[in-house]
């Protein structure tokens, strides 16, 4: 979501590589779905850069995206080359202010505009690090819409959800987390790696 979850877990799951954050982490994030496989991947983050380690069917890819930079790239380590994507400045985009506590002014669960409504569900332990117990739900009050809820748990360290339950199933959680300066190195393409252009298509959409 941004609203929805983490387009990788929810507004504040995307905090990551849409604010600077005060704290450097690495961490394990877990997806699992109804009649899915799981899906796990490693994260690092570092101010406003974050990086991402999956693999898809055996075979090893890598996301950086650096916001204040405003560019991403896709890495593959077997074949050694990347694709860079590059955009216009989103808003916010290097920012040195913190992601707003779902209870803090600037927060979706502040603005009445937003159509949000926001409880606070107590304090619990999220594999070995303290979350705030948040839960969400859209009033649908547009045509056809209809009410969306969903429950995420805020470390107030990390200043992010570590666990996010989606209404469709989807449980992503983090795990693993380590606190701790990120080396530079892995916000930049390695050595030796090949920038390679995707392919283009053409009016019909055929390439």
């Amino acid at each position: 979501m941004r609203y929805g979850l983490l387009g990788i877990i929810s507004l504040w799951l995307a905090a990551p590589v849409t604010a600077v954050l005060a704290v450097e982490f690495s961490a394990t994030m877990t997806q699992k779905a109804p009649n899915q496989e799981e899906m796990t991947s490693r994260l690092y983050v570092k101010d406003d850069a974050m990086r991402e380690e999956t693999s898809i069917k055996g075979q090893e890819r890598i996301r950086i995206h650096d916001k204040s930079k405003n560019i991403m790239w896709l890495l593959n380590p077997a074949e050694k080359q990347y694709v860079e994507f590059t955009g216009q400045p989103a808003s916010g985009a290097g920012s040195t202010q913190e992601p707003p506590l779902p209870d803090e002014p600037g927060s979706p669960c502040q603005q009445a505009s937003s159509g949000l409504q926001c409880t606070r569900l107590g304090v619990e332990t999220i594999n070995g690090r303290e979350a705030e117990k948040w839960r969400f739900v859209t009033t649908g009050k547009g045509r056809g819409q209809q009410a969306t809820q969903w429950t995420e748990w805020f470390d107030k360290e990390l200043r992010i959800p570590i666990r996010g339950e989606g209404p469709s199933g989807v449980v992503r959680e983090l795990s693993d987390i380590k606190v701790a300066p990120q080396p530079a190195e892995l916000f930049t393409i390695p050595p030796g790696y090949e920038k390679i252009e995707m392919p283009q298509r053409g009016p019909q959409g055929r390439r």
